[in-house]
C-alpha cells in the first residue's frame, strides 16, 4: 500500500507540476503576459486551501476520497481552460463592468478547482502515511522534476494546446490506481474525452480574435505562438499575439528599399550604421528574429 501511495504521489505531481508551466504558457500568450503569473498564484492558492479544507474538516482527507478527488483534478483541468477562453473576457473592462467582474471570478474557480482538489488528495495520503513521510515527500519532488521535463517537451513536441490536454494522463493513471473496481471506468471515460479533445485542442484554447491578416503559418511551443501573416507582397510575424515585426522582401537593391518605406522610413533607422560599411555584411535579429 505504502508503494502505491508513493506512486500516486509522483503520478499527482506530475500533472500538478506541468500543468503550472503549460497555463503560464496559455494565458501570457492568449491574455497578457502577466497573466502568467495567474496561473502560478492559482495553483499555490488552490493547493493551500485545498489543505486548509482537510484540516479543518478532518473527514475530507478519508482514504474512499481520494480517488474521487484525483479524478476530479484531471476532469477540471481539462475543462477549465477551454470554458476560460469562451468566457469572453476583456480585461480592459474588468473595473468598470460588474459582468465582467463575474467573469473574471469564474475564471478563477475554474483554474483553481483543479488544485484544490489535487491539494485536498495529497495532504490526505500526507496524513494517513505519517511514518512514511520522508518517501512520500521524495516521490512528490521526483514527481515535480519530471512534470517540468514532461511539460517542456510535450510543448516542444506536439505544441502547447495539446500538451494542456495530454498532461492530465498522469493523474487519471493515479486515480485508476485507488479507485474501487466498480469505479475504475470512470478514469477511462476521461481518457476517452482526452482522445476526442487532443485533435481540437488548437482552437479550444484559444481566445477567439479577428486576425489582423492570412495566417500562413502558426507554431505554439514552450517558448512562444508564433504566427505569420501575409500582407500582400511581405509578411509579418507575431508572438504571443502582442509583439509584431514587418518582414519586407528583398532583393539586395537598397535604393529600392529606400523608396519603398518613403515617407515612413524606417521604425528604426539603421541607415547611418549600413553607410558606415562599404563591404561588410550583417544581420540584426530582435528577440522576434
Amino acid at each position: 500500500m505504502r508503494r502505491i501511495s508513493r506512486l500516486v504521489v509522483a503520478l499527482l505531481s506530475v500533472t500538478l507540476l506541468a500543468l503550472e508551466l503549460t497555463w503560464t504558457r496559455l494565458f501570457s500568450a492568449e491574455f497578457f503576459y502577466t497573466y502568467a503569473f495567474l496561473a502560478l498564484s492559482l495553483a499555490v492558492l488552490g493547493m493551500g486551501l485545498g489543505a486548509l479544507a482537510v484540516r479543518l474538516f478532518p473527514r475530507l482527507g478519508s482514504e474512499r476520497l481520494a480517488g474521487p478527488y484525483l479524478l476530479l483534478t484531471g476532469l477540471l483541468a481539462l475543462a477549465g481552460p477551454p470554458l476560460v477562453f469562451r468566457l469572453g473576457l476583456d480585461f480592459t473592462r474588468l473595473f468598470g463592468s460588474a459582468a465582467m467582474v463575474g467573469r473574471f471570478v469564474v475564471m478563477l474557480v475554474c483554474l483553481g478547482m483543479p488544485f484544490f482538489f489535487g491539494g485536498m488528495a495529497l495532504v490526505g495520503i500526507f496524513k494517513r502515511g505519517r511514518e512514511d513521510l520522508p518517501r512520500l515527500y521524495a516521490a512528490d519532488l521526483l514527481g515535480a522534476g519530471l512534470g517540468v521535463v514532461v511539460a517542456l517537451l510535450l510543448m516542444n513536441g506536439i505544441g502547447t494546446p495539446r500538451a494542456a490536454v495530454w498532461l492530465v494522463l498522469p493523474v487519471l493513471g493515479a486515480a485508476g490506481l485507488v479507485l474501487r473496481r466498480a469505479w475504475r471506468l470512470l478514469p477511462l471515460a476521461v481518457l476517452a474525452g482526452m482522445v476526442l479533445l487532443a485533435p481540437r485542442a488548437r482552437t479550444l484554447l484559444a481566445s477567439p480574435r479577428e486576425e489582423r491578416a492570412r495566417v500562413v503559418y502558426e507554431h505554439w511551443d514552450a517558448l512562444a505562438k508564433v504566427k505569420q501573416y501575409a500582407f500582400g507582397d511581405h509578411r509579418g510575424l507575431n508572438i504571443d499575439n502582442v509583439a509584431n515585426s514587418p518582414v519586407l522582401p528583398f532583393d539586395g537593391d537598397w535604393d529600392k528599399l529606400r523608396a519603398e518605406l518613403e515617407p515612413d522610413g524606417w521604425d528604426i533607422d539603421v541607415g547611418y550604421l549600413v553607410d558606415q560599411f562599404e563591404r561588410c555584411r550583417f544581420l540584426v535579429l530582435g528577440a522576434g528574429g
